[in-house]
């Protein structure tokens, strides 16, 4: 994944070579699509430690960049670079992607944390009450059991669906990028 931010930076250092300098639409795009790229880092990184304000903060500042990095793609001079839209394209690809991960997957993700937070606070209840447990309290036991468990297969699912988005996406990027080096950049020998 780092390589979709360096070649980000490839393609307006690129872009600034041919131009000399670089354009604020340009210098905005890489910030977007920089703190897109590190905004998903971030929450996955926090999400498993149940810190539900902070990955919801993770993810609104997500949506924000993603839509900040796909307004900045409108602008002409970031649509093509030469002629060849590949970078573009494969930035646009991948920001569309974050924002359905922010929007649909994340909360999914959260929704199922959170069941498992309350799941381990009903289980230490119950372990605390040892043997003076009633027959609601394992009533209940059991209903959290089978909803953690209908969760967990649900969140497996989720992040093998993400998994495999992300792996395209990635290797769209690095199709993008080759795409353009190889015919922007002269092979010499």
């Amino acid at each position: 994944m780092r390589t979709l931010l360096v070649g980000t930076l490839m393609l307006f250092a690129t872009s600034a070579h041919a131009q000399t300098t670089i354009t604020p639409s340009q210098t905005r795009l890489i910030g977007c699509f920089g703190e897109a790229f590190t905004l998903v880092e971030h929450v996955w990184r926090i999400a498993p430690k149940h810190l539900a304000q902070l990955t919801e903060q993770a993810r609104n500042s997500l949506l924000a960049f993603v839509k900040e990095g796909l307004e900045a793609l409108k602008v002409d001079s970031l649509r093509t670079f030469q002629g060849n839209p590949t970078l573009a394209s494969g930035c646009r690809d991948a920001l569309v992607f974050y924002n359905s991960m922010a929007q649909n997957d994340i909360p999914r993700m959260m929704d199922y944390y959170l069941k498992q937070e309350n799941f381990d606070k009903l289980k230490k209840t119950m372990e605390a009450k040892g043997s003076n447990r009633t027959k609601e309290d394992v009533d209940q036991y059991n209903k959290a059991v089978k909803e953690i468990n209908s969760s967990v297969n649900s969140f497996n699912q989720l992040n093998q669906d993400l998994n495999k988005r992300r792996q395209e996406v990635v290797q769209n990027w690095e199709n993008s990028e080759k795409t353009f080096r190889d015919e922007l950049i002269p092979y010499y020998k």
